[in-house]
């Protein structure tokens, strides 16, 4: 609550649309003859903050995914609803536990934000060999089954383009919904 993760939050936004517009920006395509081989990619992005459900979904022995459900969630999806394209767009909440100024439920993101210190959350060289094979044991069922035949046959260092990514942003309505905060138990399964 002391303002970090919303910080961290607008900075990465602001460091993705720095990327995008100096490394990704333009995609060459293999086309036919007389056709323009290039498009122009950019990316909008929604930051919300507020509280999160995390879910572990799917079966151990074939493949789990992480489930993000939540406040920050909902907030970070209207915001990208409001986004044109290389906008950064933060809801009210993020912008002011980032300590910015707040003049509407969602603003552009239009100054830069200097990055605070940070700390690496998983520093891989201060675990033992054991821990490490532990590590590798807890993920196995989040890697996909592909990515891992890769990983052992090429090694770590030959990883770079793998970005399975979906996003979707579901919006569900409860029986007797008192507040944000319903339990997931109350839903209309009708």
């Amino acid at each position: 609550t002391d303002g970090t993760a919303a910080l961290r939050a607008i900075v990465c936004a602001q460091m993705m649309q720095q990327l995008m517009l100096t490394s990704f920006n333009r995609v060459v395509t293999n086309r036919p003859p007389g056709k323009h081989p290039f498009f122009e990619l950019t990316i909008k992005i929604g930051v919300g903050y507020g509280r999160c459900q995390e879910l572990v979904v799917g079966h151990p022995n074939q493949s789990l995914e992480f489930v993000l459900t939540g406040t920050a969630v909902d907030e970070a999806a209207m915001a990208e609803r409001q986004a044109s394209s290389g906008d950064i767009i933060a809801s009210a909440a993020v912008l002011q536990q980032a300590g910015l100024p707040v003049n509407g439920a969602f603003e552009k993101v239009e100054t830069a934000v200097a990055k605070p210190i940070t700390q690496p959350i998983l520093n891989w060289p201060t675990y033992n060999a054991a821990a490490q094979r532990r590590l590798a044991e807890v993920i196995l069922p989040f890697v996909p089954p592909a990515l891992y035949q890769r990983l052992v046959a090429t090694g770590a260092t030959e990883m770079a383009e793998h970005r399975p990514v979906t996003t979707v942003f579901v919006q569900f309505d409860y029986k007797n919904r008192q507040d944000e905060s319903s339990a997931i138990e109350t839903a209309d399964m009708g």
